[in-house]
């Protein structure tokens, strides 16, 4: 992930194995209209304790409340391009660090604003449940973890033509989760044809 971010606070309960994130953001790269590309008001995450000891950490849940997603475009520039950059498959094969095997996800109170010729158009989810969001069986790294549940927020709030639009860059990731990418060329001309009716 090429960008900068904050976070207000990180908890962790270690009885519970419970990691509690507040106020984290990831800032759009420079050009863009909005200064953060994600905003996520909490975060919740329920660790294996006996998994930390292992290279794959085993997550139960993760769970997101207040998460808002902006993707945007600046000229021919998407921010989704430039935040997660592609990565071929033999470069993902060694990559070293500790991977994050998420079984279930819990997205609440979602909105992503997406381009819409003209102007922004948001479009919200209350309450969405994914089982094994970063493939069965698979573990990745935290930053692929990270565009997985932006991929998912994208599809459960926008459905999956809008979803296919600015999943192209996550499609490298690894997990059947962000396998939505089509070729570069159709992404921008999905997402205003399909909106655009």
């Amino acid at each position: 992930m090429k960008t900068g971010g904050s976070v207000e606070a990180v908890s962790l309960r270690l009885l519970t194995g419970t990691v509690v994130v507040k106020g984290m953001r990831i800032a759009n790269p420079p050009g863009f209209s909005h200064p953060d590309f994600l905003e996520l008001r909490r975060g919740e995450m329920g660790v294996r304790l006996a998994s930390l000891r292992t290279d794959e950490i085993v997550v139960d849940r993760i769970r997101t409340e207040g998460l808002t997603v902006r993707l945007e475009k600046s000229g021919s520039r998407e921010n989704t391009e430039e935040i997660f950059p592609r990565k071929s498959g033999k470069a993902r094969k060694g990559e070293a660090g500790k991977r994050l095997r998420v079984r279930r996800l819990l997205l609440e109170k979602t909105t992503v604003s997406l381009p819409l010729l003209d102007r922004e158009k948001e479009v919200a989810a209350e309450r969405v449940a994914i089982d094994e969001p970063t493939g069965r069986g698979r573990g990745a790294l935290v930053s692929d973890v990270i565009g997985q549940i932006v991929a998912e927020s994208i599809r459960a709030t926008a459905g999956e033509s809008a979803g296919r639009a600015f999943l192209a860059p996550l499609s490298g990731l690894g997990g059947e989760a962000a396998q939505a990418g089509k070729s570069a060329g159709d992404r921008i001309k999905g997402i205003f044809r399909d909106l655009g009716r």
